[in-house]
């Protein structure tokens, strides 16, 4: 095949074509962002689906340098909901997942460098400044 027909049907050399239907893309492709929680309580095999799914996400080096801590009472969401500059829908939501980085954790595999911070604070999606929702 010729270089120009390889390249049809592309944006700058990149296919547009979507690949068959596998069930992680498509989940991938309709995640949205949920800022409204219904008042109701997640099913605890739910919770533990999350945290197990979130325990084998891979991490630099395998190492998986954070703790999660989970928040269920109502006064403790509210003081992150202020912590998170008044995102009140933290405070709503009926769990909260906490993603707490281990800098030392990453640094006794990586050593100490100026970026160690950053990457264990961001690493992942997992940083402190950014959240998942998930609609159960």
């Amino acid at each position: 095949m010729n270089k120009s027909a390889s390249l049809e049907g592309t944006a700058n050399g990149v296919s547009s074509a979507q690949p068959e239907s596998v069930p992680i893309l498509d989940l991938l492709r309709t995640r949205r962002s949920v800022r409204a929680f219904a008042d109701r309580e997640i099913d605890e095999d739910k919770v533990r689906c999350v945290l197990e799914a979130a325990n084998s996400a891979p991490s630099a080096g395998n190492l998986q340098a954070y703790e999660i801590i989970l928040v269920r009472d109502s006064a403790v969401k509210r003081v992150l909901a202020a912590a998170c500059l008044g995102q009140e829908f933290v405070a709503a939501a009926p769990v909260v997942l906490i993603f707490c980085a281990h800098p030392k954790r990453s640094g006794s595999h990586y050593g100490s460098h100026p970026g160690l911070r950053l990457r264990a604070t961001r690493g992942g999606g997992r940083g402190t400044r950014h959240g998942v929702g998930w609609r159960l």
